[in-house]
Parts: C-alpha cells; structure tokens; sequence
C-alpha cells in the first residue's frame, strides 16, 4: 500500500468515527508523537543528564523517594545556615 493510500484509508476511518472514538484517537496519536518528540529530546540531553534521569527512575521504581516537604525543610536549612555565615 502507497503512503497515499494508507493516509485516504487512515482519513476515511476517522471521518466515520463517533465524536468518543475520535476523541480517543485524538489522545492516543497525540501521545504517540509526543513520546516521538521525547526521544528526540532524550537524545540532545549529556550522558550526565541521562544518568541522573534514570537514577532517579530507578529510586522511585524502589519506593526511595523523598516528600516535597522533607526537601523544603532541607532546603530551608540549608539556606539558614548559609545565612548565618
């Protein structure tokens, strides 16, 4: 099948499709090209980036994450003490 055709089949499925159906086709294609993109972009990112993305991956996959609110605590005393230099 030529591009052409697979795009009139592709364009004349939708046409047919119910306002939900076609809403939810919206969704999928929508995150099919967005995950495209992303892939894109993980490429243009240093190994140091990618390392620090999929380390932090593998500690949420380990439950070893740490609350908002324990970082702003952290943060806040970080800053005080600073401060008091």
């Amino acid at each position: 099948m030529t591009t052409a055709e697979l795009k009139l089949n592709l364009f004349r499925q939708i046409d047919t499709m119910d306002e939900n159906r076609l809403e939810e086709l919206y969704g999928i294609m929508s995150n099919y090209l967005a995950s495209q993109n992303n892939l894109d972009e993980w490429s243009l990112l240093s190994e140091q980036q990618q390392k620090g993305i999929l380390s932090a991956i593998e500690e949420a996959e380990a439950n070893e994450l740490v609350s908002h609110k324990k970082v702003m605590e952290r943060a806040h005393k970080k800053l005080a003490n600073a401060l008091q230099s």
